[in-house]
């Protein structure tokens, strides 16, 4: 096969995937799977029953007593730092949605000093940049954070994952019938020529017909679309050169991979959104402060859910009952081993109750699972407690090293705190998506299967 044969079947490939991509790359994921609706929707008097939440009433009065919006923000950011919550989504969502806040630009510079690891307020700012400022480089610039924070958000890593995997499973799937058809029509005269020479007499035009009766013969017997390509790849497998039946059969796998694995995929990620509504109850409440509905979520859960218990122990800790967070914790340390992230916490309450020997052991246990720059910011404090300074600069250098940002951050805000900055270690997302996994019910792409392939080749 020599090169001049191989390339009208690889222009015809690329065409075909790109055509794919246009139509439809940006697809809207399938519905959201359900779930228990008693774990979902307690009712009203359970949400009414939960206990108040005084760490987030904390913030929401430093925020009201503040004069300007920069003024706000600064204080609602010191009083949530002095409760080990970094992220306020809920309240930097909210600014954006109210027009009466600011200008655009204003509110979203705004948003992202609340909730520096949201992605919606860095889209947001990289649009007020790009429309207001005409800072192209600079909305860039947010745009790429936005992409950064992703992983580290719940919800935006579900949905883009599941856009980009179906946006891949649509593209694959257009491409490969693109180029079937595309393939099919071109070895078309080829088939018409040999049936008009078999059967003598018989019109040309009769003899196309009688080729794409034969093509379409599949879809007509109830195997949809996937059975024309079905017809259209045995035409050009009959009728077509050696490339070109190559190009068929990468047709036909990136057809296949489209229509079961990547789109299965897409709806799966699709169906952990909800699936596990406690999960997810208890990492917006560790990663910011839990609704009057979440609350009540995770205070049915208690002793079922190990991710209830951790969140209820945090929520704990910032409404003050140290002692209940401390027998909370040390339930969960010693069940769970070394966690990084419950020993990181667990020293926080053992900090606040001045316990600091004990508290610098646990931040050292958690740094010998996995290093983080904000256990060792709260080792610092620890150690300047305890009047070890010399400890204390060198733990500080390593939280630099680890991430001076952040490190810049926290320092910066210490003169409004008032008390020692000692953030949480909030749930991951990915420990999170593994619980939510584990619930998810398999979805599949039962839907788009059943419009595409109806009969037995989409089963």
């Amino acid at each position: 096969m020599t090169r001049g044969h191989c390339r009208p079947a690889l222009g015809m490939a690329a065409a075909c995937l790109l055509l794919g991509l246009a139509a439809d790359a940006f697809a809207t994921p399938g519905p959201l799977a359900s779930s228990d609706p008693r774990a979902k929707y307690p009712d009203s008097a359970e949400i009414e029953s939960a206990p108040p939440a005084r760490a987030g009433k904390v913030v929401q009065a430093a925020w009201v007593q503040a004069g300007t919006l920069e003024e706000r923000v600064a204080a609602a950011r010191a009083a949530a730092f002095d409760l080990g919550v970094r992220n306020l989504d809920g309240a930097a969502r909210s600014l954006l949605l109210d027009e009466g806040a600011g200008a655009p630009l204003d509110r979203a510079r705004a948003a992202v000093s609340l909730a520096p690891d949201l992605p919606d307020a860095h889209l947001a700012l990289a649009g007020a940049l790009w429309s207001e400022s005409r800072a192209p480089l600079a909305a860039a610039a947010e745009v790429q954070a936005a992409l950064e924070a992703v992983g580290a958000h719940l919800d935006a890593s579900l949905w883009f994952e599941a856009t980009v995997v179906e946006a891949l499973a649509r593209a694959a799937m257009w491409a490969g019938a693109l180029f079937l058809l595309a393939a099919a029509l071109a070895c078309a005269p080829a088939a018409a020529r040999q049936l008009s020479a078999a059967w003598r007499g018989l019109p040309r035009v009769s003899a196309f017909a009688w080729v794409a009766a034969l093509v379409a013969a599949p879809l007509a017997l109830g195997e949809g679309w996937l059975g024309l390509a079905l017809g259209a790849t045995l035409l050009c497998l009959a009728y077509g050169n050696a490339s070109l039946r190559g190009g068929t059969a990468a047709a036909v796998a990136l057809l296949l991979a489209g229509l079961f694995p990547l789109a299965d995929r897409a709806e799966d990620r699709i169906a952990q959104l909800g699936a596990d509504p406690v999960a997810e109850a208890a990492w917006r409440a560790e990663r910011d402060f839990a609704t009057p509905l979440e609350a009540a979520r995770l205070e049915r859960a208690h002793g079922e859910h190990p991710l209830a218990s951790r969140a209820l122990a945090i929520r704990a800790r910032r409404d003050g009952a140290l002692e209940e967070a401390d027998r909370r914790f040390g339930t969960l340390v010693e069940a769970s081993g070394e966690s990084a992230d419950l020993l990181h916490n667990a020293a926080n309450v053992r900090l606040a109750l001045g316990r600091d020997d004990e508290a610098i052991a646990l931040y050292k246990r958690a740094l010998a699972t996995r290093a983080s720059a904000a256990t060792l910011w709260n080792l610092a404090q620890a150690y300047g407690r305890s009047i070890r300074i010399d400890e204390q600069d060198a733990t500080l250098a390593q939280a630099q090293a680890l991430d001076a940002g952040f490190v810049a951050e926290l320092t910066d805000l210490t003169g409004e705190s008032s008390g020692p900055l000692l953030l949480d270690r909030p749930l991951s997302v990915q420990a999170v998506r593994e619980a939510v996994a584990d619930r998810a019910p398999a979805a599949g792409a039962v839907a788009l299967r059943a419009a595409v392939a109806p009969g037995r080749l989409g089963a």
